[in-house]
């Protein structure tokens, strides 16, 4: 199946950095497996943070290994040169449960765990290390078929970050709003 994946997501960091993200995201997947590349534009709330906003380019791919448990890796490019504080590149991979319930035929819940770990690319000149980072995400999402090709995602997640340079230890909540449009070619 094809498809095409627009989202708004709202990101509370808790220490007056909270930002915006927006993203746009053809999709393959079948049974066994799920491919997309996903643009994704983050803009601070805070017009002194405008100088942090940046885009991105991913590539992910993810593989069901049983039934509630699958593997997946991440490749991101960012592509806003003016930021020195982030890599440019990073490749994660991470391992991931979910559980649905239906609680209609159009309406659904999923309770989603994932770990994942990334490394980076280069060495950050003040750490003098290159950067590792685990994190876990819990979400919890409804969705709404309206019909076989549009599919509405409301969901709520916590994101904790763990990583061996202090300065990316930190946790998130977000909301989302997604809305996916499936196609055949």
């Amino acid at each position: 199946m094809y498809s095409l994946e627009l989202s708004a997501d709202k990101i509370n960091r808790g220490n007056e950095e909270d930002f915006s993200a927006y993203s746009i995201s053809p999709k393959f997947s079948t049974k066994d497996i799920n491919t997309y590349v996903k643009y994704q534009k983050i803009i601070y709330d805070k017009n002194i943070d405008e100088d942090k906003n940046f885009e991105k380019i991913q590539f992910f791919t993810k593989i069901n290994l049983f039934e509630n448990m699958n593997y997946y890796t991440n490749i991101y490019r960012n592509i806003n040169d003016l930021r020195v504080d982030i890599d440019k590149y990073t490749i994660g991979n991470g391992i991931g449960i979910n559980l649905f319930y239906n609680i209609t035929e159009d309406n659904k819940i999923n309770l989603n765990y994932q770990f994942d770990y990334s490394k980076y690319k280069y060495s950050n000149l003040f750490f003098n290390s290159k950067r590792k980072d685990e994190s876990h995400l819990i979400d919890l999402s409804l969705m709404h078929d309206f019909d076989k090709t549009s599919i509405l995602n409301i969901s709520t997640s916590y994101y904790k970050n763990n990583s061996n340079q202090d300065a990316y230890v930190y946790d998130e909540k977000i909301i989302s709003l997604k809305y996916l449009k499936a196609f055949s070619l």
